[in-house]
């Protein structure tokens, strides 16, 4: 999952490439803020983080097959204030909102995971078709969804950290890029937080949504 840097920041380990004359200096601390997405830690392991899934949940008395998705609404789990960070502190409220209007049948769920207790995270979870977060902090709930189910990522484009030089660089900020793209047993997307609540933001939301239910509607039971 990354030492010292949340997964995200190999600075320390990889240096930035060659910069061509004249280009600007910056540039190469946007670099190293998506290291994890050149040299990433977690290819092939999927297998592995189902297993770490399937053990917590066998040890908490929770279900650990993935449920008849499809013969039940889906299940939206937005999870507010996943983070103490302001500009990953989100309600959801209009996201929410849109959702539910658009798509009456769905069963739409506001929360926040840090007021429930793990044994109910889990519960949640693991009867939970899409979860959408922001990047970081609750996030890693998304570890324990069912085999089938699909997380939505919102990841702000100008929080990048520069370990090595321990400062800003205004890049984006995919927090645990690595470790939820090779989960393997579930779809990952990523949407930009400062445009969320846009009228194109929310509209690619929605078609995202019934892609996703398109798709867990055609999978065998």
């Amino acid at each position: 999952h990354g030492k010292n840097d949340h997964g995200w920041d190999r600075l320390s380990e990889f240096p930035p490439p060659p910069q061509p004359q004249g280009a600007d200096p910056a540039s190469a601390g946007a670099h190293q803020s998506q290291m994890d997405r050149v040299n990433v830690q977690n290819t092939g392991r999927g297998s592995l983080l189902y297993d770490f899934r399937t053990y917590v949940m066998y040890n908490m008395g929770l279900p650990i097959e993935s449920p008849e998705f499809s013969q039940q609404p889906m299940k939206i789990v937005f999870s507010m204030h996943s983070s103490s960070e302001e500009e990953r502190n989100v309600d959801f409220n209009k996201q929410i909102e849109h959702v539910t209007k658009q798509l009456p049948n769905a069963d739409v769920e506001q929360v926040e995971l840090s007021k429930m207790s793990v044994y109910d995270q889990l519960s949640l979870v693991s009867n939970t078709t899409v979860f959408v977060t922001a990047a970081g902090g609750g996030a890693m709930t998304a570890t324990f969804l069912p085999r089938g189910a699909s997380v939505i990522v919102y990841y702000p484009m100008t929080a990048g950290f520069n370990y090595g030089e321990y400062k800003l660089t205004n890049a984006p900020a995919p927090l645990d890029w690595d470790l939820l793209n090779n989960m393997g047993y579930v779809r990952v997307h990523w949407m930009p937080l400062e445009t969320m609540n846009t009228p194109e933001s929310l509209d690619a939301l929605e078609d995202l949504l019934l892609r996703e239910w398109k798709v867990i509607d055609a999978m065998p039971n």
